[in-house]
């Protein structure tokens, strides 16, 4: 188990029932678009499948399939949409201005900003990163050292150039470029690990979502995104 994996279980474990005030009509009928949201989300088909990479001789990637991955991250970007039923950043914000008084608040507020930061953190972490090509021909000679990085790609922006490059606006040239810089099977697998961060996060919220709205136990837990495994020959 993750420590993802018990983080949810702590979630599903707290009486959510006393730790938000009432929330408008306009507010519940966010939430409620959210937890839509998350549902359709973690039970995309793409979850259901362990990816994993293998380098070796040649590079090997193996998971549920491409139009499963496209579909699961196509769903994933209405998470930082603004309009958006699944926009995060709103929900988030709405359980705070809701936040009850009562012993519990502090802890509740420091959870929602947890919640917050994760999210953030998992579009922001770095994936891939383009380096210097002088420092790559002495990597291997006496006193060489680690290649210098020119830019890093963040998931957020794995996931914007291969949305726009390649899945949604195939037309967007400089994305596709982009994209083509990299073999397939090492971009795609960033891909796949953007997705799962993120979606992780996600659902994460989801869980709180659910206990706020007082429908934590009448649904069934959704998956909380696919097992990755890299393996190097």
């Amino acid at each position: 188990m993750t420590d993802h994996d018990v983080l949810v279980d702590e979630l599903l474990s707290i009486e959510w029932g006393t730790r938000f005030e009432s929330f408008s009509v306009r507010d519940r009928r966010i939430l409620h678009g959210f937890n839509a949201f998350g549902w359709q989300l973690g039970n995309r088909s793409f979850f259901r499948s362990r990816s994993r990479l293998h380098v070796g001789a040649d590079t090997e990637l193996s998971h549920a399939g491409t139009e499963a991955l496209e579909l699961a991250a196509i769903t994933l970007r209405q998470s930082w949409q603004p309009n958006d039923l699944g926009c995060h950043e709103r929900v988030v914000d709405i359980l705070r201005r809701n936040v009850a008084d009562g012993p519990e608040r502090t802890a509740t507020e420091a959870l929602l900003d947890e919640l917050d930061r994760s999210f953030r953190a998992a579009r922001s972490s770095e994936l891939m990163a383009f380096v210097d090509p002088e420092d790559l021909k002495q990597v291997g000679t006496p006193g060489s050292r680690m290649p210098r990085t020119v830019k890093a790609l963040t998931a957020d922006e794995v996931l914007d150039d291969w949305l726009h490059g390649k899945v949604v606006h195939s037309g967007d040239s400089k994305k596709a470029a982009a994209i083509a810089l990299w073999p397939a099977p090492s971009y795609e697998w960033s891909v796949i690990k953007a997705v799962t961060s993120i979606t992780r996060a996600v659902l994460t919220t989801h869980v709180v979502v659910r206990g706020a709205l007082g429908i934590l136990h009448e649904d069934w837990r959704v998956r909380t995104g696919p097992g990755i495994t890299t393996t190097t020959a």
